[in-house]
């Protein structure tokens, strides 16, 4: 289960894209300076296959030749030949891109006086069910709009329809007058390949796009990896004022005009994140997270309580401190909160958020307590910040619950990971990782943007400690509205830009940060109190919200998959279990292959240093070993089904999974029809049967899933009917969304005409279907109550 990549210059776009799905590949470059001596290296020294998919930086390899002065590839007829009896032998697809039409593939150059385009045309789909079935099986939607800016290609025509099928075409423009074809799939003689005659860039949003089409067709969605997207916005400074900026002096008005969020604020985030969920795809959860500094609140209560602790950073951005130095800034040294909860609750933020209903919508992390930075803190300063901003969490009823981050940290300015006495401070209260930022490539890991920065004694007096990174946005940390962030962005910009609108700002972030979500990046985005903004607006709309849904439109225009928020632990888990796994964990994953089919996938370890978990995407089902206890399987809303081998230090058991039903590999197999009694069941990797028959009924509902009861009274996971959620709480579904009547959770409705039909366990009362993504637990308890059920 490993992909062979071959160019004659690296392809930087297909590296990335491999390490966002953490798939293993080869990398071997041909050139003129260094060119291949006899076969390519497919096979390993006991002659069995090495890769199960291939991929060509450059479609035809070519190269300059010096000595005869002339273009060709680098590889010998006698080469290809050799590759492509691989491909037949074993089912193998090749990927070409940057490709040059080619008699042998079906395709010409489309008009022989135009051979390549440098000017932007729209790609859209071909009209078949090839094309179609790479769209679905890539989860790409067919209306996503897609285009050549800024990438060099090559219009071809198709000259032989019986080995080559157009899968995207090119409409025309001011160059070229006719629709032609972009990428093309090609089978012919048992040999399947798919041309791209497109270059490809790694900062091109059209490229990452093309990069999934192509990812699940070569592996046909079965690779020892997972693609997982996440939207996490991240609220640093809350329960403090933030000033405004003066755009006359260009001076904040800390004093004089500030602003700090409202209950009605987070009232108005806590409805968006809910209702935002209804136009993603199912699976999807958005959740922000407020990362807090509680100095603020005795600012509010009473500023003479306050500290007064000098935040700014006088340093040099990346100043190493020495041990044992630093700058006391706090009054008083192992300085403790004084106050408890109900003098606290002075503060309606504080009462608000004190109150479970409410904190539970978000999630929590610490931003210390006075907001300090920490690049030239003592261990005094940075004990006061850490241990009285736990405390404040402590008595706010955050602390150790489910959705409060105590192994990570949001420091102030991205402060502190360069100071051992700070990171030892870090360590002592259990804080395992800290934040960066993309602005400071020194704390990124440029190697592979996918893995966490570890700390060195050369970047931090400290070997070890993990940094994660975190995406800076456009939306700045004195700005309330749109007005106050146009003016600051042209403030900035306007030199080199010219000036800008809220709209033209927007459009850019989003393309922006679409990019990085499709690229499969989960840095969490940084946003600030003064951001949540919105009671108090005309359209009641905070720049959270405007910036957020903006990119979660555009993302759910391109693709089908669920997007997650997690909260900063859990962010950080995802970073160093990947770490983990490249770093300690060798092992060797392999098809299982039986006639045309392949039956299953081994996972072997070689050498296990560390326990860890791997990753299995499979494009089906599974026959599961309900005793297996080190295989787990997810499924995130409709996505692909993924198994987690989980492996301790030291086994050597392999472990194999079992397709069920096998997947068609070789050229020419028909896929086989799936066993329904063998149905994926979520609840049997907990070790819990699926619910059968009446017991489909929902009695308890929690993160894992729906519960039911068994006969025996035992519990049984509910798998959710697709066609009618709410009959698994005893009640139809709507017939349509014209209704009489709407609960105010948008979850049930009422249809009048049923009012009296005894058939009917709540009358008129039913299930909105298109609400299916919204049910959760408070949907239970209002099913019982209104419907007694």
């Amino acid at each position: 289960m490993k992909l062979l990549v071959l160019s004659t210059s690296e392809p930087a776009s297909v590296i990335k894209t491999l390490q966002a799905y953490s798939i293993e590949y080869d990398y071997l470059e041909y050139n003129y300076g260094h060119q291949l001596e006899g076969d390519l290296p497919l096979y390993t020294e006991d002659n069995q296959p090495k890769y199960y998919g291939v991929i060509l930086g450059n479609g035809a390899l070519s190269v300059f030749h010096e000595d005869t002065g002339s273009w060709g590839s680098i590889l010998s007829a006698s080469q290809w030949a050799y590759l492509s009896e691989y491909q037949k032998k074993y089912g193998v697809r090749v990927v070409a891109l940057d490709d040059s039409p080619d008699y042998t593939y079906g395709t010409a150059v489309f008009d022989a006086n135009i051979w390549g385009v440098s000017s932007t045309q729209k790609m859209t789909i071909a009209d078949n069910d090839i094309a179609k079935s790479i769209y679905k099986e890539a989860g790409v939607k067919t209306t996503a709009e897609l285009d050549t800016q800024g990438l060099y290609h090559v219009p071809v025509k198709i000259i032989n329809e019986a080995i080559a099928t157009p899968v995207i075409t090119l409409q025309p423009n001011e160059d070229l007058k006719e629709e032609s074809i972009v990428v093309v799939y090609t089978k012919n003689e048992g040999c399947e390949r798919l041309s791209f005659y497109i270059s490809f860039g790694d900062w091109s949003l059209n490229s990452i796009m093309l990069n999934h089409l192509w990812v699940s067709w070569v592996t046909r969605s079965l690779y020892a990896g997972e693609r997982r997207v996440t939207f996490s916005p991240h609220i640093d400074d809350v329960f403090i004022s933030t000033g405004i900026l003066n755009t006359e002096t260009n001076e904040l008005e800390s004093a004089t005009n500030s602003y700090r969020s409202t209950v009605e604020d987070f009232e108005i985030l806590k409805k968006w994140q809910d209702s935002i969920v209804d136009i993603l795809p199912a699976g999807s959860f958005i959740r922000c997270e407020l990362a807090f500094n509680g100095n603020g609140i005795l600012a509010v209560i009473d500023p003479s309580i306050a500290l007064e602790v000098d935040g700014e950073r006088y340093c040099e951005l990346e100043y190493i401190k020495t041990p044992g130095k630093g700058v006391n800034r706090w009054p008083v040294e192992n300085w403790t909160l004084p106050y408890d909860k109900e003098f606290l609750e002075n503060d309606s933020l504080f009462a608000y958020f004190d109150k479970e209903e409410n904190n539970k919508n978000f999630y929590w992390s610490s931003h210390t307590f006075t907001h300090e930075n920490l690049d030239e803190a003592t261990i005094a300063d940075a004990d006061n910040e850490l241990r009285n901003n736990i405390e404040i969490a402590k008595l706010l009823g955050v602390y150790g619950k489910s959705n409060w981050s105590g192994k990570s940290i949001i420091t102030p300015q991205i402060s502190g990971l360069r100071n051992v006495d700070a990171i030892n401070t870090l360590k002592k209260y259990g804080i395992e990782s800290g934040t960066g930022d993309l602005s400071r490539p020194t704390l990124c890991n440029l190697e592979n943007p996918y893995l966490p920065f570890i700390t060195t004694q050369e970047s931090s007096n400290y070997d070890g400690f993990t940094i994660i990174p975190r995406s800076p946005t456009e939306v700045y940390y004195s700005s309330s509205n749109t007005d106050d962030n146009t003016y600051i962005y042209n403030l900035m910009y306007k030199d080199q830009i010219g000036e800008s609108t809220w709209e033209d700002i927007l459009e850019r972030e989003v393309k922006r940060t679409v990019t990085l979500m499709m690229n499969l990046r989960n840095e969490a985005h940084q946003f600030h109190q003064i951001n949540t903004r919105s009671h108090d607006l005309n359209d009641k709309e905070s720049l959270v919200q405007k910036w957020s849904t903006a990119v979660l439109k555009k993302y759910v225009s391109l693709v089908d998959w669920p997007v997650n928020s997690l909260k900063l632990d859990d962010q950080a888990k995802l970073y160093v279990d990947r770490y983990d796994r490249i770093t300690y964990c060798d092992v060797s994953k392999s098809l299982v292959l039986e006639g045309d089919y392949v039956t299953a996938v081994k996972v072997v370890p070689n050498s296990i240093e560390k326990d860890c978990k791997i990753p299995i995407t499979l494009p089906q089902n599974v026959s599961q070993d309900k005793n297996d206890t080190k295989v787990s399987y997810e499924r995130r809303g409709k996505d692909r089904l993924v198994a987690w081998v989980k492996f301790e230090k030291g086994d050597n058991e392999a472990k194999t999974i079992k397709l069920n039903p096998p997947l068609a590999w070789a050229n020419g197999a028909e896929a086989s029809q799936e066993n329904p009694e063998d149905q994926f069941c979520w609840s049997e990797s907990l070790g819990v049967r699926c619910c059968k028959g009446a017991e489909n009924i929902v009695e308890y509902m929690d993160q894992e899933g729906w519960w039911g009861v068994t006969e025996e009274d035992q519990w049984c996971g509910i798998v959710k009917n697709e066609q009618c959620w709410a009959e698994n709480f005893g009640i139809p579904c709507c017939e349509s969304e014209q209704l009489d009547f709407v609960l105010y959770d948008g979850v049930i409705g009422y249809e009048q005409k049923y009012e009296n039909d005894e058939s009917r366990p709540a009358g008129g009362w039913c299930g909105i279907k298109s609400a299916s993504n919204r049910v959760n637990n408070n949907a239970l308890e209002l099913f019982k109550e209104q419907f007694n059920l």
